[in-house]
């Protein structure tokens, strides 16, 4: 995860404040649920800027206007921590106990007032037609040196404007998209023959677009051709991960943050090829990458999945050198390994933060306790080094549940929370 992360930022009061996540984490508290029912609602922090405040299951998320959502922690019954960023949030009410006003400690105290009980219905991504997906694709001129360049980037949209981050939309309707990371829609427009002639960007306003051109640039994706061969000495129970990695070792796959050098958020210092670990030996390589909430409003386009892998073979457990980018609330289910037996059988291996592995970046999340794995490595980067941080990897062991039969194929599949899981070597222990 690169440890810095923007927060509710407005006018001069925040503008381009960003933190380290390098902070303390505070227990949990239990909060009734009709206690976190009265928090609902809006809040407006300045005139056009609202801090809007969701149930998400047991737990609140809050969402400043053109920002992303991020989880809130409860310290007490009224005052909550926003994860990962150093802030908080303590809820106010009047004598008769009605929730009246929220404080952000961020820089100060800023009180804002609840305008509403209510939320904005959020907005729903559908599955994406891959035809819909190649038809938008082009560059859209807004105004003179002004384009709006719509990519696809696997099986994702991205929009960029000129002189501008690449972010991710999302299809609504075959039409409309919209934006997470700022309150923003874009609606495509076709001609008669159902051809895409234009597009109108939604923000502040109807900005239409005229389409100049059918082709975009491509998208940057790490350069997988610089993943080392395969050691000819490395066994069948080194699972061989070829044509299954994301990105090589020698470069940034995660988004980039203000603040931290560029491309060099990586796993750089982890030793290559066949190497052991707490005892364990590894083939490493590459990193294969599975998606996160988190990491897709940073603007990443990760698979939802990697499927597929080749195991080939029986045995007693298997061991896997991984870990997440970004946090996640200790016992969050943010992956599973799903394995596919002879005979059609299978057997789901879950990924729970806190247990099987945590945030690569060591003390992203404020804790160093790991119930079900080990650290097994721990190295550096010139992003780590220039916040004073390091990076680590962790050993998970888990018993096969069915060693009696062999295991053709396993599936590493994200559950979207908002850690985005990622692997680095299995073997099989026989």
């Amino acid at each position: 995860m690169n440890p810095l992360r923007t927060l509710f930022t407005y006018s001069a009061l925040l503008a381009g404040f960003l933190c380290s996540s390098l902070h303390a984490q505070t227990t949990n508290v239990a909060v009734p649920a009709k206690v976190l029912d009265s928090y609902v609602g809006q809040y407006e922090l300045a005139p056009g800027f609202v801090l809007t405040v969701r149930k998400d299951g047991e737990k609140l998320t809050a969402q400043a206007t053109g920002q992303p959502p991020t989880r809130l922690r409860a310290r007490s019954e009224t005052d909550f921590e926003v994860l990962s960023v150093n802030a908080s949030i303590t809820f106010n009410k009047d004598t008769s106990g009605k929730v009246t006003s929220l404080t952000l400690h961020q820089n100060g105290d800023h009180e804002a007032t609840k305008t509403s009980s209510t939320v904005p219905k959020e907005r729903v991504a559908i599955a994406l037609d891959p035809k819909i997906a190649a038809a938008i694709v082009g560059q859209y001129e807004l105004a003179p040196g002004s384009i709006l360049t719509i990519q696809r980037d696997g099986e994702k949209v991205r929009a960029q404007l000129t002189d501008q981050p690449s972010v991710l939309i999302y299809p609504e309707t075959e039409k409309d998209f919209f934006y997470k990371v700022v309150d923003a829609q874009i609606t495509f427009e076709k001609d008669p023959s159902g051809k895409v002639t234009g597009l109108v960007l939604h923000q502040n306003g109807d900005k239409p677009a005229r389409k100049i051109s059918d082709t975009a640039p491509s998208v940057k994706r790490p350069d997988v051709a610089k993943i080392p061969s395969r050691d000819p000495k490395a066994g069948p129970r080194l699972v061989d991960l070829t044509g299954k990695y994301y990105s090589p070792l020698t470069e940034q796959w995660h988004p980039n943050a203000s603040g931290l050098p560029e491309n060099e958020n990586h796993l750089g210092s982890l030793p290559r090829g066949i190497q052991t670990f707490e005892g364990v030996e590894f083939d490493t390589r590459g990193v294969i990458q599975v998606n996160g909430t988190a990491a897709e409003f940073a603007g990443a386009a990760f698979p939802d999945s990697a499927n597929g892998i080749k195991i080939g073979k029986k045995c007693k457990r298997l061991h896997f050198l991984h870990a997440t980018g970004w946090s996640s609330d200790d016992g969050t289910a943010i992956g599973k390994y799903v394995l596919h037996y002879a005979g059609g059988q299978t057997a789901t291996l879950d990924i729970i933060y806190g247990v099987d592995l945590r945030d690569w970046w060591v003390g992203s999340d404020g804790n160093k306790q790991i119930k079900s794995a080990t650290v097994a490595w721990t190295g550096s980067s010139p992003a780590a080094d220039a916040v004073g941080s390091s990076i680590r990897l962790f050993k998970r062991t888990y018993d096969n549940p069915k060693p009696e039969l062999e295991i053709q194929t396993l599936d590493f599949v994200s559950t979207k929370a908002e850690s985005a899981p990622f692997l680095v070597a299995i073997t099989a222990e026989e």
